[in-house]
């Protein structure tokens, strides 16, 4: 099961999303889309992100950035 839940800070238009999942395995890869169904130009979604964190069991753990859009 995949949960998000987004939640807004009205003061600054600042959206925090949370996404939750059951491990299926010890490494994971979360991507952003760079595209938008029907439109052709690229865009850099990820490029708006102020911070990302990864928690385990309540502890935070390391996240490498492979790409522009990519995490592991």
């Amino acid at each position: 099961m995949i949960d998000y839940k987004v939640y807004l800070n009205y003061n600054k238009n600042i959206y925090s999303v949370v996404l939750t999942f059951i491990s299926q395995s010890k490494k994971h890869i979360v991507k952003l889309p760079t595209w938008i169904p029907g439109s052709y130009m690229i865009r850099e979604f990820s490029k708006n992100l102020i911070t990302i964190k990864a928690f385990q069991s309540n502890k935070s753990i390391d996240i490498t950035q492979l790409d522009k859009n990519t995490w592991e």
